[in-house]
């Protein structure tokens, strides 16, 4: 039987971190999940095996996931690539467990780390096979171990964040340039850091040569296709910006974790004088990445994961603020019930991409209060006819070469599933 000690301190922690276990169990052998993104990523490890070019499954290529998901897919299938996605957020969460323990104690990094965990975005890509999770993971390690001395692993580790999702490079420069600025601006070194963001920025473009040479040695890849109303700067375009934010929290989450920290404001005092300076350099930092990533995302206001980043920072800020623990264990709550029933002030309306499996994507909205299932419910309902829907499209472009542009000469070398019965 638990400490009573234990229990009051952990014990709200420990009930989030059991319930993300559970939604992952239910969700992981749902297969490779419904997002395009990743059989794209599939398609082009299938053209380097096959046809022995790299053809990038967007512009940007993302070549780590893909080598990575790919070759996963090979071997185990939906299961096996899913899996890497569990492992990768695993690894996250306890890199950001370690970083949090530089500067809190342990009772508030286990509350952090649990109120990542309860986020329904983050479970989601937990268990679909998709690039968020190797550009998360590589991002926190390589700055663990850039903060633990470890700086050539650091820059590699952060390289290998930017070449999984092109979103994390300039992520990985700015927190080399804040991380740094604390360090050396009293010693004079600012060479040094120079010399380190230079070297950052020379490893990461190294990951990006085969996407440039595909492109045509242009840096065309670096374009994002939206809908048009979206690359103008219009109401729709900040409209949606600002409130795509508020759907990763969920809209009860984030009004009451937003009214309870402004009722409390301020960092929890501690008795060792000698944490009040790293937190507020830590402090400088996060408000640096969390900026940053808002820049990026506004710039292409697409997806909610784009923002995976600032969900760190506030998990971090909830832990070191003066809040109740019950109060951030609520918003956590809100969070895993927003996964399943959503609550909202808008009602909005899709439209169809035009792409094979009836995706689609929001084309306006109005004030209405509206009730409607959650990402997580959403992705139980359509998780297996999305999947068949998408197997069979990539079969027959596989089949017909329109992928690739030829046929598939081994089929032993197509992960399962994605040949024609």
């Amino acid at each position: 039987m638990p400490h009573p000690e234990y229990a009051r301190r952990y014990g709200f922690a420990v009930l989030l971190l059991v319930a993300f276990a559970a939604q992952c169990l239910v969700f992981l052998p749902l297969g490779y999940g419904p997002d395009e993104d990743g059989w794209g990523i599939i398609g082009a490890w299938i053209a380097i095996k096959d046809d022995g070019f790299y053809v990038p499954s967007r512009n940007q290529g993302n070549l780590v996931a893909e080598l990575l998901y790919g070759q996963l897919a090979h071997w185990g299938g939906p299961l096996a690539t899913s899996g890497l996605s569990l492992v990768l957020s695993l690894v996250s969460l306890a890199a950001f467990w370690k970083l949090c323990r530089q500067v809190l104690d342990r009772e508030a990094s286990l509350l952090a780390v649990a109120f990542v965990a309860s986020n329904s975005f983050w479970v989601l890509r937990s268990v679909i096979s998709t690039d968020y999770m190797p550009a998360v993971a590589f991002f926190l390690v390589g700055i663990l171990l850039y903060r633990s001395g470890w700086t050539l692993l650091g820059i590699l580790a952060l390289a290998m964040a930017g070449s999984s999702r092109l979103q994390y490079a300039p992520l990985g420069l700015v927190f080399i340039l804040a991380s740094d600025w604390w360090v050396h601006r009293a010693s004079g070194g600012l060479r040094r850091l120079a010399e380190r963001a230079a070297m950052f920025v020379a490893v990461q473009a190294l990951f990006y040569v085969p996407v440039f040479i595909a492109s045509r040695l242009t840096l065309s890849f670096l374009n994002v296709f939206m809908p048009e109303e979206w690359t103008t700067f219009s109401v729709y375009k900040i409209g949606r910006a600002l409130y795509k934010p508020i759907q990763l929290l969920g809209l009860p989450a984030t009004v009451v974790i937003g009214a309870s920290l402004i009722a409390s404001i301020g960092l929890r005092r501690y008795s060792r004088p000698d944490l009040e300076k790293p937190i507020w350099q830590w402090g400088a930092t996060g408000a640096a990445l969390a900026g940053t990533t808002f820049l990026v995302y506004f710039a292409a206001p697409i997806e909610r994961e784009y923002l995976f980043p600032v969900l760190f920072v506030v998990a971090a800020l909830l832990a070191a603020s003066r809040l109740p623990r019950t109060v951030v264990f609520l918003g956590a709550v809100l969070m895993i019930v927003d996964g399943y029933v959503r609550a909202d002030i808008l009602e909005v309306t899709y439209r169809p991409r035009n792409t094979p499996c009836d995706a689609t994507h929001a084309e306006s909205a109005r004030l209405g209060l509206s009730v409607e299932p959650g990402v997580l419910a959403q992705y139980w309902k359509v998780s297996a006819e999305a999947g068949a829907c998408m197997q069979e499209t990539m079969a027959r472009h596989l089949s017909e070469g329109g992928l690739f542009g030829g046929e598939v000469s081994d089929p032993s070398l197509v992960p399962d599933g994605l040949l024609p019965p």
